[in-house]
């Protein structure tokens, strides 16, 4: 093999991660262009170097999309945009960093984030690699890190005691000095991060020079204060800049104890003492001329304002004579018009009376017609500014009065002043601090001099993965790099930090979380390259599973836990690690209270019928039952004094959806020490008490997160941090009917619950309901016509033999609108219920019905379609939804019904009654109502507070049938991007649209040739013919040259494969 060849084979793998990360960038900027964040009341904390930090607190979790660490961004004050970095994102909190100083509390801001910048930087270093085939890079290095060269494997004994280190962490470091490539594998609570500070100080002890890195600020700042807890007393050189944290220090410990030694401004200020005592000198005497220059800067100021005021009146001044003008003309502009559209109709009617040769001459009644429509569009338009100009003329006599005042202001301030003099006074002062303030960037220049020497000179540099790449030029000749949470790196970023390294790399992770999180959807046709490279993470690119097997003796497994109690550790030790997990003695639980005595309990939610509900345009899902369980749960553990802080109690949920109504309940309730999110954002974290909501009930199957029956699947590794995460005792709310029923036989969590169920403690959901804030309803004996007082406070489980007396009294109270879901409905439920809510209509109160179309009801087809026909008579707001599960109803914004009954079908009184939840909560209201929008998706946080979203869902969203005008049905297109178009219910007409006027982007797409495909063949499933029945091979839809059309999914370009096609 030539040299050349051998470059060429080096570069391949580098060649891969470009190719891949081009198609992740591209996908990225296609999911989210621009996100844009409100933030409030942004408290300022800690000052690291120049940079001042702002924490604020959040509804959301920008986790979930990509804000990283160390990720660039933009904040929006006012006017202006500023520059600005996340230092960390994390426990319902971003904090980020500014070298500008707004004050104690920065009370408003936009954050904007680009999702694709992160991953767009990292494709480019490995381009510029790739044109100029050289550079900072060590491929070698690289490709021995990822085993696919030869390793030297050894094992070197330390010259310092073996102090605080178990057999495993002992090994691990004797390995990492003995040998090339190390990797080790740290389960939940193995002690993984002091292993690796320990490693690192053996390297430092031989005068290495170590590169740290992992995927978070917190988790480096935790690695350094390891390290200096030991190295500040024992080694002089650790007060001279021999460890430095790159970037900022979110950890408060770290900064108070050893900032001023490890923080790299700090450091290279101190070494620059001179210079920084020069620079603040002289920043002080900018300061003092900039207050002696402000009298004579406020009455310029005054003097723009004055000009600017002037020429602003001048101009509303002319727009109000305009519109005065124009009003006192409209009347004869509208008489004008009127007089030729008699004209023009006169000129129709002579036509049709003229003979051959005088129709050939005059004026067609086509262009008679198109001329009256343009006069009545000319009288709407003066019509319409009839109206609207009056309300502009008084707001602008409004301004004119403010201008005069604020010009009054003005001219005191600039009366008897010279323009002329104040101007060139400012000037004189503006030279004096120019000219301070060149020589000011002439001394950070060279403090930044000193702070390049500082990094030069340091031992060991800890930073973030992102921060090598974002400013390669500080990071270089290191002689090992140790690789901290690398199974939560990408590929791509893994591989770049151990390229950077002359000899040695080790990386330390656990392989059984979840893998890194990436864009490229399962239908993209490059998915399977992307995942490859992109969507694993260093331990599934050298198969560890095999080589942890095969005992390849440079793979540590830690296998003592510190963590979690031996229970819980049991359980994910079976399922998880292969019984290779040992609980230490040291772990122990504290005493709980008598409700929560075990340390593994299950809430049952079965016997309260628990629902659970899919969003629209969404693969998520919520359950109302289980998030106000999970409420009371957090209540009743704040009340008995087991919230002492955010690491107490954590709730998690696989769900989005879920996890954002659990955070709206908990916050109604002021629990602002309970953390809750998704699972991926529980990673890398631990609590007392874990609260892991399994929401997947009646209403949805159970979803990918939780079905899986391999360690090696992504709901696998979901389940595993969710039960590793906790230490004394994990609480799971599930639905365990309907898992039984509904998990296949072979699912993990299936035989979870069944290990729980045998090894701990089992809770009703009564009594979780019992804890407050509401209380289980007494049962009255069924009697006709029961009714039951309660307060307008008071919320508690009916159903249909006892609701309706409660219901009722709630629609009567109804002041502003009552919504109904109903996927269901009959004649005589409708006619029940339809002179209350004909009452209510005529009082002014909303009312919407939401239900499905008739063809849709199943046997209840004809009369449903009877019931339709009578709420279209009583004027009811009525839209239909093919795919609709939902039986909720919403009074005005603070009472929300729900449960699994249809309030305009159930059948009357029952021995197995449904149920029916009322809630009094604007909080649920108001999140439950967001999910169930169509049209209003992208309402933003601040539109939210200034609009109720629940009026918004009282409103229509369907629109009638543009060819027919008759009523239209919801349908979701399943393939693709989950979006809504609609389809007449006439059987007649069939017609399809879109959900808004005039788009038709979600209703079908074009083809090729012109020729459109419709969601019906979309959703079609068709199999192929010339395989056999086991096989079951698809048809996949295409577009041709003459249209649409079936072909195998087996079919190849080179006609190797299957060509079967059929027709559409």
């Amino acid at each position: 093999m030539t040299e050349e060849q051998k470059t060429q084979q080096d570069l391949k793998l580098i060649e891969n991660f470009v190719k891949a990360l081009e198609i992740e960038v591209a996908e990225t900027k296609k999911r989210n262009v621009e996100r844009q964040i409100v933030l409030e009341n942004g408290e300022r904390g800690q000052t690291v170097g120049s940079k001042f930090l702002y924490t604020f607190f959040l509804d959301q979790d920008l986790r979930i999309g990509r804000a990283r660490d160390d990720m660039p961004v933009n904040l929006v004050i006012g006017d202006e945009e500023i520059d600005a970095v996340i230092v960390s994102v994390g426990e319902k909190k971003v904090t980020i960093s500014s070298e500008r100083d707004f004050g104690p509390v920065l009370h408003q801001a936009t954050l904007k984030i680009d999702n694709s910048y992160l991953i767009e930087k990292l494709k480019k270093i490995y381009e510029e690699f790739l044109e100029k085939k050289t550079g900072k890079m060590n491929v070698p290095v690289l490709k021995r890190s990822f085993l696919q060269t030869k390793n030297k494997i050894g094992v070197e004994n330390l010259t310092s005691k073996k102090i605080g280190l178990n057999d495993e962490q002992y090994q691990a470091v004797k390995t990492s000095l003995g040998s090339d490539t190390v990797y080790i594998w740290g389960p939940p609570g193995t002690g993984k991060t002091y292993c690796v500070s320990k490693i690192i100080e053996a390297f430092y002890y031989l005068k290495k020079r170590i590169l740290l890195v992992s995927n978070t600020n917190a988790a480096v700042d935790i690695v350094v204060m390891n390290l200096g807890d030991r190295l500040y007393k024992n080694d002089k050189d650790f007060n001279e800049g021999s460890v430095l944290r790159y970037g900022d220090i979110i950890n408060e410990t770290l900064n108070k104890k050893y900032s001023e030694y490890v923080n790299v401004d700090k450091a290279a200020a101190r070494l620059s003492k001179k210079l920084v005592d020069e620079k603040k000198e002289i920043e002080k005497i900018i300061e003092e001329l900039r207050n002696k220059s402000k009298p004579n800067k406020k009455i310029v100021d005054a003097f723009k304002t004055a000009d600017m005021l002037k020429e602003q009146n001048k101009s509303d001044l002319e727009r109000r004579k305009q519109m005065k003008n124009f009003l006192d003309k409209a009347n004869q502009m509208v008489e004008e018009a009127n007089v030729s559209i008699k004209e023009y109709n006169q000129m129709i009617k002579d036509y049709e009376k003229k003979g051959f040769f005088g129709k050939m001459l005059a004026q067609s009644p086509d262009a008679s017609e198109a001329a009256i429509r343009s006069k009545k569009g000319v009288i709407d338009n003066i019509n319409e500014k009839k109206k609207t100009y009056p309300q502009e003329i008084k707001k602008l006599n409004e301004k004119l009065k403010k201008f005069e005042k604020n010009l009054s202001e003005s001219e005191k301030i600039i009366k008897g002043k010279n323009r002329e003099k104040e101007e060139a006074t400012l000037q004189k002062f503006q030279d004096k601090i120019d000219e301070k303030g060149i020589r000011v960037k002439e001394i950070t220049n060279q403090i930044e001099q000193v702070k390049t020497q500082v990094l030069k000179n340091c031992r060991v540099l800890a930073s973030t993965a992102t921060k090598t790449y974002l400013k390669p030029e500080d990071f270089s000749d290191f002689d090992v790099v140790v690789i901290d949470e690398a199974s939560m790196l990408i590929l791509p970023q893994a591989a770049y930090a151990a390229s950077l390294s002359k000899e040695k790399v080790i990386f330390a992770g656990d392989f059984m979380q979840l893998p890194p999180i990436f864009s490229t959807d399962k239908e993209h046709p490059s998915f399977d390259m992307v995942e490859k490279w992109v969507g694993r993470n260093v331990f599934e690119q050298i198969d560890i599973e095999e080589k942890i097997n095969s005992k390849v003796k440079n793979i540590i497994t830690l296998r003592r836990q510190y963590r979690m109690n031996e229970k819980i550790c049991k359980l994910i030790n079976k399922y998880f690690y292969d019984g290779n997990l040992i609980t230490d003695k040291s772990v122990g639980t504290p005493k709980y209270p008598k409700l929560l005595n075990d340390n593994l309990i299950i809430v049952d939610t079965a016997g309260a019928h628990p629902f659970s509900v899919t969003p629209p345009d969404s693969y998520s899902r919520y359950n109302i039952v289980h998030a106000c369980a999970v409420r009371n749960l957090c209540v009743y553990l704040q009340n008995q004094g087991f919230v002492e802080d955010v690491t107490s109690v954590g709730v998690c949920t696989p769900y989005k959806a879920q996890q954002v109504l659990i955070n709206d309940l908990i916050k109604e309730m002021n629990l602002n020490d309970i953390v809750a999110g998704t699972v991926h954002r529980f990673q890398g974290d631990q609590k007392n008490i874990i609260i892991f909501d399994i929401p997947d009930s009646e209403g949805s199957n159970p979803g990918r997160l939780i079905n899986s029956s391999s360690t090696r699947e992504q709901g696998s590794k979901l389940l595993n941090v969710a039960f590793s995460r906790s230490k004394d005792i994990l609480v799971v709310l599930a639905n365990i009917n309907y898992l039984q029923e509904r998990l296949p036989p072979g699912a993990i969590l299936r035989n979870l619950i069944a290990d729980i169920e045998g090894r701990g403690k089992i809770i009703d959901m009564k009594d979780i309901i019992k804890l407050g804030p509401f209380d289980l309803p007494k049962r009255p004996q069924l009697k006709p016509r029961t009714r039951i007082d309660i307060n307008e406070d008071e919320s508690g489980i009916f159903n249909e033999n006892n609701f309706e007396g409660p219901f009722e009294k709630d629609l009567k109270k109804a002041k502003k609108y009552i919504i109904i879901f109903s996927a269901f409905c009959t004649e005589n439920r409708v006619a029940y219920w339809g002179d209350l809510l004909k009452k209510k209509i005529d009082e002014g109160v909303k009312v919407r019905i939401v239900t499905r179309g008739p063809k849709n009801q199943g046997t209840l087809k004809e009369n449903s379609f009877k019931a339709i026909e009578s709420i279209l008579r009583t004027k009811i707001n009525i839209d239909l939804r093919k795919d609709i599960h939902q039986k909720m109803v919403f009074i005005d914004d603070d009472i929300l019904w729900n449960g699994s009954l249809n309030v305009l079908s159930y059948g009357g009184k029952s021995q197995q009654a449904e149920t029916f939840w009322r809630h009094p909560s604007k909080a649920l209201c108001r999140r439950v109502a967001r999910s169930l929008l169509y049209t209003t998706q992208n309402l933003d946080s601040e539109k939210e507070k200034k609009i109720s979203v629940v009026s918004l869902l009282a409103e229509r969203e369907n629109r009638d049938c543009e060819k027919c005008g008759g009523l239209t049905e919801v349908y979701i297109r399943k393939k693709g991007f989950r979006a809504p178009f609609l389809i007449c219910i006439n059987k007649k007409c069939d017609h399809m649209q879109d959900m808004k006027k005039g788009s038709g982007r979600n209703m079908r797409r074009k083809g090729k040739d012109g020729k459109r495909i419709d969601p019906a063949m979309e959703e079609e499933e068709r199999y192929c013919p010339k395989h056999n029945n086991k096989e079951k091979v698809r048809m996949k839809l295409r577009n041709g040259r003459y249209g649409p059309f079936y072909s195998c999914s087996k079919w190849k370009r080179d006609k190797t494969g299957c060509n079967h096609r059929e027709k559409v």
